[in-house]
Parts: structure tokens; C-alpha cells; sequence
């Protein structure tokens, strides 16, 4: 995120990194920080606590979770928009009946309110889709995530 938005707005800034996002809480506290990516679970804790202000997600779409908060591509980035998401994988050879079975009691659970509630409070959102809207997720995903490494200057490893 950091990178894109370096390259999005032609800032220069020096990439600080933090062990765990917990670690840079004393830097933003005492201003050592002008601004930092972090996990939403992170971010909202600290926005409640009056510690941090967040600014925007970098989901493509708001957030359930936090309306109040803009997308980047609303700020004027239509380049940033990255979504974390999990999801449950099976083997390749899995018979499509049992794929379908496993979709369909995820689809059931995550799709309650309590879900919901539970995702919303650490900064997430309910994503259900079906088997092969989440194959071509995963796809898209790798195929973005190859340029956003390009983008950092991430050194191929291995």
C-alpha cells in the first residue's frame, strides 16, 4: 500500500519497517510518523482509544465495517484499491458435490448477523461467493499482487 501510494501521489517517503503494527504506535504518538499502512484490526482499536485518525480504506468499495471512512479511489487514487480477504481451500482434486456442500455451510455461517458483527468489529466484512467466484478472485489477486511486489522493489527470493 505504502508503495502505491508513494507512486500514486509522487511523494517521497522513507519505508519504516515496523516488527508488528503495535510497534509503530509510539512513532505516530509522538509524530515521528506523518502517516502509515496498517491492519484494519490495528487502525480501529487505536481510532477508538483517540490515538490515531484513519483517513481511508483501500478497498475498492467502503467498508460495512467503517462507512464513516472513505476508499482511496474516492480520495482521488483510482490506482489503490486492495482487499485482504480468507478463504477456506480443499484439495484440487476435491469432487465438485463436496466443494459446493463446504460453500454452502460458509455461506450459511458467515452470512448471519452474528458473523457479521463479529468481521464488522475487527475491521472486516463478509465476503461470500461462490467456488468460482473465488478461484477467479484468487487468480485476479496473484496477477495484481506480481505488479504491487514490482512496485515495492521486493528482490525475488529462492
Amino acid at each position: 500500500m505504502g508503495e502505491l501510494y508513494k507512486l500514486a501521489t509522487g511523494i517521497t517517503a522513507v519505508d519504516i519497517p515496523y516488527r508488528t503494527a503495535n510497534d509503530s504506535l509510539n512513532d505516530f504518538a509522538s509524530g515521528a510518523l506523518d502517516f502509515g499502512m496498517v491492519d484494519p484490526v490495528f487502525a480501529l482499536i487505536q481510532e477508538r482509544e483517540g490515538r490515531i485518525r484513519n483517513l481511508a480504506v483501500s478497498t475498492a468499495l467502503r467498508m460495512q465495517a467503517v462507512p464513516h471512512l472513505p476508499t482511496m479511489v474516492e480520495l482521488g487514487f483510482p490506482s489503490i484499491h486492495i482487499t485482504g480477504w480468507f478463504a477456506a481451500m480443499v484439495p484440487a482434486a476435491t469432487p465438485r458435490p463436496i466443494i459446493d456442500r463446504i460453500n454452502k455451510w460458509f455461506v450459511e455461517v458467515v452470512g448471519t448477523e452474528d458473523a457479521k458483527r463479529f468481521l464488522n468489529q475487527f475491521g472486516g466484512d463478509p465476503y461470500l461467493s461462490t467456488p468460482d467466484e473465488a478461484q477467479a478472485a484468487l487468480l485476479k489477486d496473484i496477477s495484481d499482487w506480481e505488479g504491487y511486489v514490482r512496485a515495492a522493489g521486493v528482490e525475488p527470493q529462492g
